[in-house]
């Protein structure tokens, strides 16, 4: 027994090389079928130096026979490099039943223990440009859906930060009642990125309907999302744009405002919900005659 910490014997902290977690594995005899996905995602966050010793052990019973850890042992083979862990021996097997039957904890879990509000919002739009920062579209594949939430925590720090909470849309605003609270928080960030005073002021202009008239990109942007709505609504269908559809939407308006050009109406085409997501740099926005 260490006195100083109260940790007894069977509790040991064990640097696992990936040659050790292969020798442990030869003892993983009783366990649930192994996930590629999470193997691969454990061995990205293993990689990056995003993983932490968190006081979640390695268990074995009486006979040395792995209870858990199988996908953490896994993922120190994939990712070549030895990890700390605390390994636990000697566990009674009666207690294997209750093992993994606390709520996981969720991305905006995550980005609440950090001291943010808004965190699921946050960790959703956080999650998208995540995506765009990948692959410049809001079109998710697995591999982001499968994003640690510390790696994702670590990007939305490194990235954007406190800073763009400036941006977080109003909860009853014209936009977000037409496409999802994530969705509009995203764009605003890229648009952002190319110039913070057009977002300010398209965003203003979009949500306000102020100064419009027909022709103008804005007005049009606006009838597409109450068509679009209504539309959407007579079919029950309860959220209208997606993410990658109101991205592409307002990057067709931004263009066609920043170069003057009339717009009587857009559409949104196939192509549209695959295409990259680039705001063109503006010096102004220019109302059509």
């Amino acid at each position: 027994m260490d006195s100083s910490i109260g940790i007894p014997a069977p509790v040991r902290i064990v640097n696992v090389t990936p040659a050790l977690a292969a020798e442990w594995l030869k003892q993983n005899k009783h366990n649930r079928p192994v996930s590629p996905a999470l193997v691969k995602r454990l061995a990205s966050q293993m990689e990056n130096g995003d993983w932490r010793r968190n006081g979640e052990p390695i268990v074995f019973d009486h006979d040395n026979i792995l209870r858990d850890g199988q996908h953490r042992l896994h993922a120190i083979i994939k990712a070549g490099v030895p990890i700390e862990l605390y390994v636990v021996f000697g566990e009674s097997q009666a207690d294997f039943a209750t093992f993994d039957s606390g709520r996981m904890r969720s991305h905006g879990d995550t980005f609440a223990c950090k001291g943010y509000s808004n965190t699921r919002a946050m960790a959703a739009t956080a999650r998208l440009l995540y995506c765009w920062s990948r692959t410049k579209t809001f079109v998710k594949d697995r591999a982001i859906e499968m994003v640690s939430p510390s790696t994702l925590l670590r990007f939305w720090e490194e990235t954007y930060g406190a800073e763009y909470e400036r941006l977080i849309p109003s909860s009853g605003s014209f936009v977000v009642r037409s496409a999802p609270f994530s969705s509009v928080w995203a764009t605003r960030c890229l648009m952002a990125n190319t110039s913070d005073a057009l977002c300010v002021e398209f965003m203003n202009r979009l949500e306000s309907g102020e100064n419009l008239y027909a022709g103008h990109p804005v007005y049009a942007m606006r009838r597409y999302i109450e068509n679009d709505g209504l539309k959407r609504l007579m079919q029950n269908r309860y959220t209208f744009l997606g993410p990658q559809g109101f991205a592409s939407l307002c990057m067709k308006t931004w263009r066609a405002w920043g170069r003057g050009e009339t717009a009587m109406r857009f559409n949104l085409t196939e192509k549209d919900l695959s295409s990259e997501i680039e705001f063109p740099n503006v010096e102004r926005f220019i109302d059509p005659a």
